[in-house]
């Protein structure tokens, strides 16, 4: 029987930069959330993503309509934008959803121990904060 894929936490930068990141990939291999910020170097990425599972429970969501008319989610903790999502949704509750499913995933989700290394012209734009 093939093992079932598993959710992963994958730690990348964009060639040519410093700054890393990471994201959160589901089973069916669409992006669901990545960390809010560019991070110093591999060992800050792994010491904000523990901080991040370990209370992810404690996450308080934050929803909103973008310009476009669709919907994005982020989660603070301790007032600290720490998480966005990867994608914008249609409505509302498939926005809730996201974000709910990025908190279950999280407490499953392994850590590929590959540094990953994009090719883009642009870094992840920043989400303006709600708060």
């Amino acid at each position: 029987m093939a093992e079932r894929p598993t959710p992963m936490f994958q730690v990348y930068r964009l060639a040519g930069t410093g700054g890393m990141w990471w994201r959160v990939v589901s089973p069916n291999g669409r992006a669901l959330g990545r960390s809010a910020s560019e991070l110093a170097d591999a060992a800050a990425v792994h010491a904000h993503l523990d901080r991040v599972i370990a209370e992810r429970e404690r996450l308080e969501p934050t929803v909103r309509v973008t310009p476009s008319h669709r919907w994005r989610w982020q989660l603070a903790l301790d007032g600290e934008v720490v998480v966005h999502g990867s994608a914008e949704q249609d409505r509302r509750v498939r926005c809730d959803a996201a974000w709910r499913a990025f908190v279950e995933i999280a407490g499953q989700a392994q850590v590929d121990p590959v540094v990953h290394v994009f090719h883009r012209g642009y870094a992840p734009s920043p989400l303006q904060s709600t708060r």
